[in-house]
């Protein structure tokens, strides 16, 4: 897993040969203004979520490599290995955090009350 601002997403280009042309979608600024649901452009797949996020959160596993960006608000995320925690964050506009396949994770989370949360995951 790599979590960083998105200013530095260009830095990752070679992570994955749709890196680049995700980059290029972003910078049209399309996906922020996009409603709830799945969609495709050229090579991109890529799906907008809007929810709540509450004390228990959501634990899922990565199918495949993806790009998690979130557009509006914060979310607490952590990330197992096994049956230990290995990494604890918040997620906050202007970040994104790229997933490998196969990594489980819990999201839709927050210790402080319900908090709204709009965010775009790229399948990479």
């Amino acid at each position: 897993m790599i979590r960083d601002v998105l200013d530095h997403l260009e830095w990752y280009v070679g992570l994955d040969a749709k890196m680049g042309a995700l980059v290029d979608f972003l910078d049209r600024g399309a996906v922020y203004e996009q409603a709830v649901g799945s969609y495709t452009d050229g090579i991109l797949r890529y799906r907008i979520e809007e929810y709540t996020t509450d004390e228990t959160g959501e634990e899922t596993t990565a199918e495949g490599s993806e790009l998690q960006i979130l557009l509006e608000g914060e979310e607490l995320f952590s990330l197992r290995r096994g049956e230990e925690v290995a990494l604890v964050t918040t997620n906050t506009v202007s970040m994104f955090l790229y997933l490998k396949g196969g990594e489980v994770y819990r999201h839709k989370q927050s210790t402080d009350g319900s908090r709204y949360v709009k965010k775009v995951i790229f399948f990479l």
